[in-house]
């Protein structure tokens, strides 16, 4: 199973999507790696975003849940 997500910035209406196979955890991981100075994607630009702008002012939504074993969908 994989995921399409979306943050919506509540501020500015700005969006990142991005795919996961454990939505979960990759909402994690932005958390953790918007914070960690160490972390390699700590400069991605939605990282950048969640410091500038404060997590409690995005959202997330899933857009697609995809259910399959073939990898080339994804």
């Amino acid at each position: 199973m994989h995921y399409i997500y979306c943050y919506t910035n509540k501020i500015n209406n700005h969006k990142y999507v991005g795919q996961t196979n454990n939505y979960k955890r990759r909402i994690r991981e932005h958390r953790s790696c918007a914070f960690d100075s160490k972390a390699f994607s700590y400069n991605h630009l939605i990282h950048k975003k969640i410091r500038e702008y404060g997590e409690e002012n995005f959202e997330i939504t899933i857009l697609e849940i995809i259910y399959s074993e073939d990898k080339e969908l994804v």
